[in-house]
């Protein structure tokens, strides 16, 4: 069995560690739309048209009602919401931090990589690199 270069064992821990960057900012992203949703929930915008006549004469008049609006926003949203504000904000907090590490190991992984190419340029990794920002 063929031993795995320096270069694919710094190639292979940096790739891990930008997928596991990739999952927490997806975990991010649904805590954070969870919160929102949460928060529209409990905070309802006054109804959309009320000068509609005057602010935008002869504009479309097809303007959903604010019943509708409502309708569609609280469709299947128990008003527990308000209760969940609190332990969706802690877990973006954690998540937010965890974040912080990866970036930071991802950041020292790839500091090694290059340090170690530096060091011995022939020394590549025998995969091709994937840049963190293509996935």
């Amino acid at each position: 069995m063929a031993e795995t270069s320096t270069a694919d064992r710094l190639s292979d821990h940096r790739a891990a560690l930008n997928a596991e960057r990739r999952r927490v900012a997806h975990w991010r992203r649904l805590v954070r739309a969870r919160l929102d949703v949460a928060i529209a929930v409990i905070t309802v915008p006054e109804p959309l048209g009320a000068d509609g006549d005057t602010l935008l004469a002869g504009a479309d008049p097809d303007v959903p009602r604010h019943v509708e609006l409502l309708r569609s926003l609280r469709a299947g949203l128990p008003m527990a919401e308000v209760h969940q504000l609190e332990a969706l904000r802690d877990l973006d907090g954690r998540l937010a931090r965890y974040q912080a590490e990866v970036d930071l190991a991802f950041a020292a992984a790839t500091d090694r990589f290059v340090e170690h190419l530096a060091d011995e340029p022939v020394a590549r990794p025998a995969r091709t690199l994937v840049r963190p920002d293509r996935g």
